[in-house]
């Protein structure tokens, strides 16, 4: 049922009576978005009163519910811990990766092989 699951969601992360720091974190995130926009809705509140029992029967849940919050905490993410990946172990792997890679393919292309 895409309402159970949509529930799901909003309870571990948007429901403000979710007192955990990632949620709150995430909560924040939204409502710092949307008052640079200076937006007196917010995505946060409106959600709430989705999943607020007494809607419940009147509110039509999408499958694209939660695409505008997943864009908004994935540009955060994209733009406070991109940088510090790009110095991490896992990047400087992947790089030493793909330059054995390109190495091989340029040396395959020399002798026509591809």
């Amino acid at each position: 049922d895409l309402y159970t699951e949509a529930d799901k969601i909003f309870c571990k992360y948007l429901d403000v009576k979710n007192t955990s720091r990632a949620s709150q974190h995430i909560r924040s995130i939204l409502d710092s978005k949307e008052e640079a926009m200076n937006s007196k809705k917010t995505f946060v509140k409106a959600i709430n009163k989705v999943f607020d029992d007494r809607h419940r029967d009147k509110v039509e849940i999408h499958p694209n519910i939660f695409d505008y919050p997943h864009r908004v905490i994935f540009e955060y993410m994209e733009n406070t811990h991109y940088r510090l990946f790009l110095r991490s172990t896992y990047c400087k792997q992947l790089l030493t990766s793909v330059a054995g890679q390109e190495e091989i393919f340029r040396k395959l292309i020399n002798q026509e092989i591809l």
